[in-house]
């Protein structure tokens, strides 16, 4: 009996070194991924349930440093020289309008509407262009991998000149890869590159979702996995798989994370999903729940949550 003890008790022991080895493991990981990010600021559009009552909360990693009201903020638009800029949309009235606000004084210092009347949810700043997308009004549908498309419009503001031009179209959610001198974009399964300078579009390769384009590589969805392809040698890599919790595309924040948005779904209200972030690392294949962190560290009252209702509502600088 003394010697089925010892051994139960050297097996339980047993059981709990590995547990307490893989939570040490889990907790460096952690740590590991919020250093890689200790630099980055965070800007996040914050509500409460059922409530207008935006305000936008500024973290430094996930250290909450600021924090500042903005009702009906809907898309993060660009941070520049000490500006935030973000959009304000009024469903009601449906009217938009692109909100400069000081960083040091957390005032707006500029209000400047959109002649667009419809509300706006994604947009983008590059330089003194506004770049947003709009549903087509021709109900256009692409099915694809288990998914429908409804075409959308991108358009581009000119911030000096008041004006609106209509750029291209595209079939998927969100908006597309934007830089100062191209656009990746994706229609009817095949990625396109648009060059800002000559207003022409050339073929990439087929899939959905671009979401990063360097030099030599593109970021893109193809076949429910996310793929990185080197446009000179068409090697291509895997960089993990869709599930389908996912929620529009990943976000690369630096080497090998990546800023992920999944779908969770309400207990309460079953009908409303909101989109929760996760950083996960793919070299290691560690995973850190970024709203989880924020949550933990700086927001105390139970009722509050980081509602991310588009993709946009996130900037990371």
């Amino acid at each position: 009996m003394k010697k089925f003890k010892k051994i139960l008790l050297q097996r339980l022991l047993y059981i709990a070194i590995i547990i307490g080895v893989i939570f040490i493991f889990k907790k460096c990981n952690d740590l590991l991924i919020i250093n890689s990010i200790k630099d980055k600021k965070i800007y996040v559009i914050h509500n409460y349930l059922f409530d207008d009552n935006e305000k936008i909360i500024i973290f430094q990693g996930t250290k909450k440093i600021d924090e500042f009201p903005a009702n009906n903020a809907t898309s993060l638009l660009s941070v520049e020289n000490d500006k935030l800029y973000y959009l304000e949309t009024n469903e009601e009235k449906q009217e938009n309008f692109v909100i400069q606000v000081n960083l040091k004084t957390k005032k707006v210092i500029n209000r400047l509407k959109i002649p667009f009347e419809t509300s706006l949810y994604y947009a983008k700043k590059i330089n003194n262009k506004i770049y947003f997308s709009n549903y087509s009004n021709q109900e256009t549908n692409v099915f694809f991998d288990g998914e429908y498309f409804r075409t959308q419009i991108l358009y581009e503001f000119d911030i000096e000149q008041n004006k609106i031009t209509k750029i291209l179209d595209y079939d998927t959610k969100g908006l597309p890869v934007i830089s100062e001198k191209e656009i990746v974009y994706s229609k009817k399964n095949k990625i396109y590159l648009y060059d800002t300078e000559t207003l022409e579009s050339k073929y990439l390769v087929d899939g959905t979702y671009p979401f990063e384009k360097t030099e030599n590589e593109i970021y893109y969805e193809e076949n429910k996995k996310f793929i990185v392809k080197n446009m000179k040698t068409n090697n291509k890599k895997v960089l993990f798989e869709k599930r389908g919790d996912f929620e529009g595309i990943p976000k690369k924040i630096t080497g090998n994370l990546y800023l992920v948005m999944k779908i969770d779904v309400d207990n309460v209200f079953p009908n409303f999903a909101y989109i929760k972030l996760e950083l996960w690392d793919n070299f290691s294949k560690n995973k850190l729940n970024l709203d989880k962190e924020l949550l933990k560290n700086e927001i105390k009252e139970q009722k509050e949550g980081l509602n991310h209702l588009l993709d946009t509502s996130i900037l990371i600088y």
